[in-house]
């Protein structure tokens, strides 16, 4: 999103998380879709996953969700099993989407990504470019319906 915004050098939620008094206001840009703001990350630091576990970072997560209860507020990250800033940025929201690269990305790392995630909040999976084409015959709606024990049962 960034870089097709053009804001892959603008300082980002890090450059803002390194100042003491920085102005969320400076560093969100507005786009040309109505109600649509983005925050980049801003350039990488070594100290990027100290920054995202910081105080001034619960605050800031915390002023955005006071800030309106409708508002969706979307956190990319990078690769969960890649870098250790992925994970701190989980905790801080209700729920995960995971985006899984179709034909690319093994099972195991899947799982194994779920495994590091709280387990506690609702967790999604999005399948990214998959060359599949569905259809209406792809998604047997059948057998969704809850298990209701028989009378019989000593469930």
């Amino acid at each position: 999103i960034t870089r097709s915004l053009g804001l892959s050098s603008a300082p980002g939620l890090v450059g803002l998380l390194e100042q003491p008094r920085g102005v969320l206001a400076d560093h969100v840009f507005k786009t040309s879709r109505r109600g649509l703001h983005v925050l980049p990350a801003g350039p990488a630091r070594p100290n990027a996953k100290e920054l995202l576990a910081s105080h001034r970072m619960r605050t800031l997560v915390a002023d955005l969700a006071a800030r309106d209860s409708h508002a969706i507020v979307l956190f990319d990250s990078p690769p969960l099993l890649v870098t250790s800033e992925a994970r701190v940025l989980a905790s801080y929201v209700g729920q995960v989407v995971l985006v899984v690269e179709a034909d690319t990305t093994p099972r195991r790392s899947v799982l194994e990504a779920i495994e590091l995630l709280d387990h506690s909040k609702p967790i999604n999976l999005v399948l990214n470019k998959s060359r599949r084409r569905a259809g209406m015959g792809d998604y047997p709606y059948g057998g969704y319906e809850p298990s209701v024990p028989s009378p019989n049962s000593n469930d």
